[in-house]
């Protein structure tokens, strides 16, 4: 891996306060639902994909998908000393795992959308009455 240091570069094409130039830390990159397992991968861990997690992170902790002008720079400060402190982490440790690759865990998670949707398949043969039965009774509750 690269040296963690010098991980999640930033580019600069923004300007911001103070004649510093910053770029947008959410252009063009969906949000995505999970922070993604980043240790012991065959090929290794990206710079991208670590400052992917990171951006995943702040959005999550912040509550923001995208942060305001003028906090751009206090968020772009936040994804790069996260994923610093990833990258050096992701390389201290010592692989005590089964090496992953993209390939099987992409795998694994379509297995588990698979299942999801099995379920929610039976959950809609067994008939939207049962559903709609159960959210009566949960809302009922509270009126009494």
């Amino acid at each position: 891996m690269s040296d963690p240091v010098e991980l999640a570069g930033a580019a600069p094409s923004a300007p911001a306060r103070g004649g510093v130039t910053l770029r947008d830390p959410c252009e063009d990159v969906p949000m995505c639902r999970n922070i993604r397992v980043l240790y012991n991968f065959d090929p290794p861990t990206t710079r991208e994909e670590i400052r992917a997690a990171a951006l995943q992170y702040v959005r999550k902790v912040s509550g923001l998908a995208k942060p305001p002008a003028a906090d751009v720079a206090a968020f772009e400060t936040a994804i790069d000393e996260i994923a610093k402190t990833t990258g050096r982490l992701l390389h201290s440790l010592s692989a005590h795992t089964v090496v992953r690759t993209r390939e099987s865990e992409r795998a694994k998670a379509h297995a588990r959308w698979e299942k999801r949707e099995r379920q929610l398949r039976r959950d809609q043969r067994r008939g939207g009455s049962d559903q709609s039965q159960r959210s009566k009774t949960h809302s009922s509750v509270g009126s009494r």
